[in-house]
């Protein structure tokens, strides 16, 4: 068997087996016995499986009007807007951390990307789900801050961390850590001001200050309550949202706190930032979809961010994820 398709999983919906090959990748991953023809991407799983990252086969679940989510242009939470949650659990008994996903702006939710994400940490250890929002248009600081509360307000029992926490499997107490690309990155960000529990964030494609929107005075680090190390955000160089490369390192030194002078700001511990460059990428632009070959329409994931050990690729930085909670 292969399992080089671990690390496939983008924010956007693609058409191809990846998910499909993914799970019965980690399916064989119960026993780790491994057979047939090495691939490329081959060690870079097998490296994860070593580290004892890659243990578990994970469940399919879904909770339909899980939570109380906010309609296009709402203040607050409302139960008039229920939201679902979908995901992957390990299949063997226990209690795990949680791991949350959130798409980018016209996103599905519950694409084969998204889906392949909460799989390939449910093969990690954990309770993952990919969480919907109001996502057909990118808000302001106010309705942002709004939708990251509906997702991780900790004190309120309808949200969706309350909803997924309350999992038989889940148990919150070891930790949480998020995801997410875009708005969805911008509402990862938020996270632990609504939920001390977070642990860490990966980050793709974190555009603090659009064009039409500079949402730096709620998206910066000092508004921000995720500590400086638990942050690691993996941006490209020509993200259409920023302009230029000099715009794209200003608005993550703005999140991070981290001010570097080239394309990698990764620190010891592995967060920080990294741009991609546009040699780095398959269809030679690394733009705001710098995961997808052919950028934001693409249907089919970069190869060097699905196969390859790259900083920026998929399965180091899940790696890097998963490795935020103590086991």
């Amino acid at each position: 068997m292969t399992i080089r398709l671990l690390s496939s999983f983008s924010p956007a919906r693609f058409a191809s087996t990846a998910l499909l090959t993914t799970l019965a990748a980690l399916a064989g991953c119960a026993d780790v016995a491994l057979e047939g023809t090495a691939e490329e991407g081959d060690d870079i799983a097998l490296a994860s499986i070593e580290q004892g990252l890659v243990s578990h086969v994970p469940s399919a679940f879904t909770m339909a009007n899980a939570y109380n989510g906010t309609s296009l242009f709402g203040s607050s939470c409302s139960s008039s807007s229920k939201m679902d949650l979908v995901g992957h659990e390990p299949a063997t008994a226990g209690k795990f951390p949680v791991a949350v996903w959130l798409t980018g702006t016209l996103a599905d939710f519950k694409g084969d990307g998204a889906l392949a994400f909460t799989a390939s940490m449910a093969a990690r250890g954990f309770v993952a789900a990919t969480v919907e929002y109001a996502n057909s248009t990118y808000p302001s600081c106010g309705a942002m801050k709004t939708k990251a509360s509906c997702v991780f307000d900790a004190s309120s029992s309808n949200s969706a961390i309350a909803k997924l926490c309350a999992r038989a499997k889940a148990d919150c107490s070891k930790g949480i850590v998020v995801a997410g690309i875009s708005q969805g990155a911008n509402l990862a960000s938020l996270s632990k001001n609504y939920d001390a529990r977070v642990k860490g964030a990966y980050l793709l494609s974190n555009v603090v200050a659009p064009s039409f929107y500079n949402n730096s005075a709620c998206l910066s680090d000092a508004a921000t309550k995720l500590a400086k190390n638990e942050v690691r955000i993996i941006s490209a160089e020509s993200d259409e949202f920023e302009g230029s490369v000099s715009k794209v390192r200003s608005a993550l030194h703005t999140a991070t706190g981290y001010k570097c002078t080239g394309y990698d700001c990764l620190q010891a511990d592995g967060s920080g930032w990294y741009i991609v460059s546009d040699a780095q990428v398959q269809d030679g632009k690394a733009d705001h979809c710098y995961l997808l070959n052919g950028g934001c329409s693409g249907t089919t994931a970069d190869k060097g961010y699905e196969t390859s050990s790259a900083v920026w690729a998929g399965v180091p930085n899940v790696d890097w994820l998963a490795s935020r909670i103590s086991r």
